[in-house]
């Protein structure tokens, strides 16, 4: 994967929380993605009530969002838009899930 080079859209930038995934897609309940600026993407996956927390780069084509974990190499790609209701879309080659964003207290 290329290095970061441009800014990713400003709607995209914050955190969000998985709101539902179609079948078929292994995305946990209660994934949140947090988008920085810089290209990072915190990961946060809970598993058997354990929170796990994975930092990736990430770099936005088009309505293509590229990911990579830089420790492992594992890639992961998918179409994405924000949807006129605010959720965030995600398109893994046709099985979809929908994020919200998560508003900071």
């Amino acid at each position: 994967m290329s290095a970061f080079s441009e800014s990713p859209p400003e709607w995209l930038l914050g955190r969000w929380r998985l709101q539902r995934a179609e079948a078929g897609l292994e995305i946990l309940p209660d994934t949140r993605m947090d988008f920085r600026r810089d290209g990072e993407l915190f990961y946060t996956i809970t598993v058997a009530g354990q929170q796990a927390f994975f930092e990736l780069k990430y770099r936005v084509e088009g309505t293509m969002l590229h990911t990579i974990h830089p420790a492992g190499g594992h890639q992961a790609s998918a179409s994405i838009r924000l949807e006129d209701d605010g959720r965030l879309q995600f398109d893994f080659a046709g099985r979809r899930a929908w994020f919200v964003r998560e508003r900071l207290m």
